[in-house]
């Protein structure tokens, strides 16, 4: 595999979807944002049209994570983007990806969410006609485009960072398609892959996100290969942690929670230039070492 590329760019569709769940209120995408950011929030927040779309994404904010109540249902609208094309919204396929995701508990994708999102392309389109989210797109568009433009040095530094982990892993992903979403919640990271292509969607230029979610399909294959230990283990359960990351509190929920434990620890480290050694990593936090 070739060297790992980071592009950037504004994504319409993931605006839309941001604009929509602002429309009812979401408050965190106000946190440690600047003062421009938070004027169109509020211009959202008090636009009096799209009354059925508020109502739709309101059924975003649910109650299964105490620290982000819009997890998991605002990434798997983003997901949702990527099914859409041209020749509509490929359903089935959809409804097959988030079936197949070890991160989400039977209630985040149960038949009620499934009808949900089955009216989700609709109020897309909705969304991306209207005049006001017309102009906030071409102003977010722009926010982008001066964020990257001064964080062209940075970019390379994290590919190359990134690009390190091939030493000690067989990455699958080629290219990383970084996604700034100026409304959406700055602490808020997500990614979808498609083939070697890995789509980060965040709230901000975070290098450590960027890390952070490049690693998970890195780390993954390796916390099933230890599966038993870190069970037999409990995970060495890392009460810093949100609970939401246990699930259920099942099999699944203490390695998913483990997985994301050890990410953590390696983005801080692959940030820093210094090398890992991911089996040893998880040999030092069962061990509690």
């Amino acid at each position: 595999m070739g060297e790992l590329q980071i592009v950037s760019s504004s994504n319409i569709d993931i605006n839309a979807v941001y604009f929509g769940i602002a429309l009812s209120g979401y408050e965190y995408a106000d946190i440690d944002k600047p003062d421009d950011i938070v004027t169109l929030l509020q211009q959202i927040r008090g636009y009096s049209d799209l009354d059925e779309a508020k109502r739709y994404f309101s059924n975003a904010q649910q109650s299964t994570c105490e620290a982000y109540p819009f997890w998991p249902r605002a990434a798997l609208l983003e997901s949702a983007t990527f099914f859409i094309n041209e020749k509509g919204f490929d359903y089935d396929d959809y409804c097959t990806y988030v079936k197949a995701r070890p991160n989400l508990t039977d209630e985040e994708k149960s038949d009620e969410f499934f009808c949900w999102i089955k009216d989700f392309p609709m109020y897309l389109m909705q969304i991306k006609a209207n005049p006001l989210f017309q102009d906030i797109n071409e102003q977010m568009e722009n926010k982008v485009n001066k964020i990257l433009t001064s964080s062209i040095e940075q970019i390379r530094t994290i590919e190359n960072r990134l690009d390190s982990l091939q030493k000690i892993a067989t990455p699958t992903i080629s290219e990383i398609s970084l996604t700034i979403c100026p409304i959406k919640c700055v602490y808020s990271a997500d990614y979808f892959v498609r083939d070697s292509k890995m789509s980060v969607i965040i709230g901000d230029f975070l290098p450590h996100s960027i890390a952070h979610e490049y690693l998970h399909p890195i780390v993954h294959p390796y916390i099933q290969k230890h599966r038993e230990h870190i069970i037999f283990n409990n995970g060495s359960r890392c009460l810093e942690l949100d609970q939401s990351y246990y699930m259920d509190n099942d099999e699944n929920g203490v390695l998913n929670a483990f997985e994301e434990n050890i990410v953590r620890v390696i983005s801080n480290l692959i940030l820093d230039d210094v090398e890992v050694n991911i089996e040893q990593l998880i040999y030092d936090a069962l061990n509690n070492r």
